[in-house]
């Protein structure tokens, strides 16, 4: 079902008109995202639910009202607010898929304080994780690095020419990883484009049989 851009969802009346969706679609809703996955337990089939485009503003602690069956979360675009972003990671260990792109914070101490709880967490069901346009650094790839099941793996429009220092973080990942990928994706765009140092990419991977 997809009700993108329909505001003022009341998601207490809605969720449990909806006991057979498998897949929700509220992106551009208004809502709180940690608000909706909250009430996910109202969606006993639920498989798959976009939330992009909303926003996150408040710290919770841990809840186990996520159903088993949620394979999928989508938060792109998501406005996040103080804490939001580590209470979120805290509640999502069981997800397989993950697309958390473009990351919308006013704080550059949200992105340390995020990048450093990453690192502490471990046993992630990751399979697929698309952090498109985000900030990367040593702390984020050893995160990844301990989800053994991830086999897609998507990091457009973060690495440039202009800045080869994360480039090389992501070179010396491939280097030390041990793993192959299904799918991987690092495109550019006028902004971040490798350029020539796209070969040493290609050579690293081809190296490490990433592909």
């Amino acid at each position: 079902m997809n009700l993108d851009g329909t505001k003022n969802i009341n998601i207490n009346k809605l969720f449990p008109q909806l006991p057979e969706v498998l897949v929700l679609s509220l992106s551009n809703c208004e809502i709180n995202v940690l608000n909706a996955l909250q009430k996910l337990a109202l969606l006993p089939k639920i498989r798959q639910i976009n939330l992009s485009e909303n926003f996150c503003d408040i710290s919770i602690s841990r809840f186990s009202t996520i159903s088993s069956k949620l394979r999928r979360i989508e938060v792109n675009k998501v406005r996040w607010m103080e804490g939001s972003l580590i209470s979120f990671f805290e509640n999502i260990g069981s997800i397989q898929e993950l697309s958390i792109s473009y990351i919308d914070t006013e704080e550059e101490s949200e992105w340390t304080n995020l990048f450093s709880a990453l690192n502490s967490f471990n046993n992630f069901s990751l399979e697929e994780l698309n952090w498109n346009g985000n900030k990367t650094n040593v702390e984020f790839f050893s995160f990844i690095k301990k989800c053994p099941g991830l086999i897609s793996l998507s990091l457009n429009h973060i690495f440039s020419i202009n800045d080869l220092s994360t480039f090389h973080l992501l070179l010396s990942f491939f280097d030390d990883c041990h793993k192959s990928f299904t799918k991987l994706c690092i495109e550019g765009n006028d902004k971040t484009f490798l350029g020539l140092e796209s070969v040493h990419l290609i050579q690293t991977l081809k190296k490490n049989n990433i592909l």
